[in-house]
């Protein structure tokens, strides 16, 4: 009978300490992520990231595309266990709004993307739409914000694929384009 409580208290020291050293961890990664966040805050807009601007009507993306790229798929692995494998990022207008549209080889990522004043482009940077089901689809898996402000965390709905397909919406406190 001491066996099993001796092995219990072993396991039981051996989880406590693998799981300090992670929060510790976490907790600087969430330290420099809530920097970001500040810093999106103090320009007027709650995880809005410039991506570009208009340019005669025509949308400009002047944000780095391989750091985009490369921070969506980091951060929808993180999110979501599955390496979405995007290679391409551009700017479109779908029916008078505008979207930051990431692609792979079978898969679509979605952000909303509001102009502001001075004809600056802002993805909302917390909520994106992916699909597979219907990555070819213009108007398919893409973020919609019906009677609700745009690009708040948790508002908003990701539009459905017409032919029925997944569309999956990830929603962080935190940059997804970052």
């Amino acid at each position: 009978m001491k066996n099993p409580i001796k092995i219990f208290f072993l396991i039981l020291f051996f989880f406590t300490s693998c799981s300090n050293e992670d929060n510790s961890t976490a907790n600087i990664e969430t330290s420099n992520k809530s920097a970001k966040r500040e810093l999106i805050k103090e320009s007027g807009y709650s995880l809005w990231l410039e991506i570009g601007i208009l340019e005669n009507g025509v949308p400009v993306l002047t944000a780095d595309k391989n750091s985009l790229i490369e921070a969506v798929n980091k951060n929808h692995l993180e999110e979501s266990g599955i390496h979405p494998m995007l290679e391409n990022v551009s700017i479109d207008e779908i029916e008078n709004s505008y979207y930051l549209t990431f692609l792979g080889p079978e898969v679509k990522v979605s952000f909303y993307v509001q102009k502001s004043s001075n004809n600056t482009l802002l993805a909302a940077s917390g909520t994106s739409c992916k699909t597979t089901a219907c990555s070819q689809e213009q108007l398919g898996c893409i973020p919609k914000y019906p009677n609700n402000p745009a690009g708040e965390p948790g508002i908003g709905i990701c539009t459905p694929c017409a032919n029925g397909g997944d569309c999956s919406k990830t929603v962080s406190g935190i940059s997804l384009l970052e």
